[in-house]
C-alpha cells in the first residue's frame, strides 16, 4: 500500500508539462491574437476620430454658410434703393489677374444691426458737422448705462448719403465723436472726427465725396454694417498685423474671417 502511494506521488510530480516548444508557439499564437486586437482597435480609433472632424467640419461650414446668407439677405437694409449698386461686392479669384491669386472675397454692406435713418437737413461737410431734422432722436430712442449721447458715440461708424435727386453717390464713412441736441427735440446733429473712418472702405465704390456739401442736404445718415468675408490661407495676411484688431495671424492659416467695419473676427478653421 505504501508502495503504491509513493508512485503515485511521483506520478504527479514529475507529470509531463509543456515543451519549450509549445511555449514558444503559444506565445507566438497570444502575441498574434494581441496585435491583432491592437490594430482593430485603432483601426476603429482612426474611423471615430475622422467621423468627428468630419462631422465638427460639417458644422463649421454650415455656421459659416447661415452666417453669409444670412448678411446676404439682408444687403442693403435700410438703405435707399437708388445706392442698390453699392449693397454688394465680390472679388472672384480667378479675375484677379496678378502673380499671386487669393480667395475670393465677398463684402456686403446694410444698415444691419442698428437701424437708423435720419434726414439730413444741413451738412457743413469743411466742419464735419451735421444737422438732422427736429425730433429725429426721439424716433430712435437709443439708449445705454451712460445715457442716449454715449450710445451714439459708442456703435460710432455712420454712413453718410448724398440727396438721391442730386445725382452725387460719393458716400461718406465718418467716425461719430458728438451728439448735440437741444431741448425739445431741437438743434439735433452730430459732431465728427476730420476725414472719413480709417480702414472702413463700402462696396461698390462708394466712398468719396460729392462735390458740393448741399449734396447732401436732404440726404441720409445711417449706422452701417459692412461686412466682408475672405480665407486667410497661410496666416501672413499682407497689410495685416497679427493681433491688431482680432487678425491672428502668426502662421495660422486657413482661417475663415468676417472683417465688420474694419475689426477681424475669426470664423471656424475649413
Amino acid at each position: 500500500m505504501r508502495e503504491k502511494q509513493k508512485k503515485l506521488i511521483f506520478k504527479n510530480i514529475f507529470k509531463p508539462g509543456f515543451t519549450l516548444i509549445e511555449l514558444l508557439i503559444g506565445m507566438s499564437v497570444m502575441l498574434i491574437v494581441i496585435v491583432g486586437a491592437l490594430q482593430l482597435y485603432m483601426r476603429s480609433n482612426k474611423i471615430t476620430v475622422d467621423q468627428q472632424q468630419f462631422a465638427e467640419l460639417q458644422h463649421d461650414v454650415r455656421s459659416s454658410m447661415f452666417f453669409i446668407s444670412r448678411d446676404l439677405r439682408m444687403a442693403g437694409a435700410g438703405l435707399p434703393i437708388e445706392f442698390a449698386v453699392n449693397f454688394l461686392e465680390g472679388q472672384d479669384n480667378e479675375d484677379q489677374g496678378d502673380d499671386e491669386v487669393t480667395p475670393d472675397r465677398l463684402k456686403i454692406m446694410g444698415n444691419i444691426e442698428d437701424p437708423l435713418n435720419l434726414k439730413i437737413s444741413q451738412y457743413q461737410g469743411s466742419a464735419a458737422t451735421i444737422s438732422v431734422e427736429d425730433m429725429s432722436f426721439e424716433k430712435y430712442p437709443y439708449n445705454s448705462e451712460a445715457g442716449p449721447d454715449n450710445y451714439y458715440t459708442q456703435v460710432g461708424i455712420v454712413l453718410i448719403l448724398p440727396n438721391p435727386d442730386s445725382g452725387c453717390r460719393g458716400g461718406e464713412v465718418r467716425q461719430i465723436t458728438q451728439v448735440h441736441h437741444s431741448e425739445g427735440g431741437t438743434n439735433e446733429g452730430f459732431n465728427f472726427a476730420i476725414g472719413l473712418a480709417e480702414d472702413i472702405n463700402p462696396p461698390g465704390g462708394l466712398a468719396g465725396t460729392c462735390p458740393s456739401s448741399d449734396d447732401y442736404d436732404g440726404g441720409m445718415i445711417t449706422f452701417i454694417n459692412i461686412k466682408e468675408y475672405w480665407l486667410d490661407v497661410d496666416g501672413s495676411y499682407a497689410g495685416l498685423t497679427a493681433g491688431e484688431n482680432g487678425y491672428i495671424g502668426g502662421g495660422e492659416g486657413a482661417i475663415l474671417y468676417m472683417t465688420q467695419n474694419g475689426y477681424h473676427i475669426p470664423l471656424p478653421k475649413i
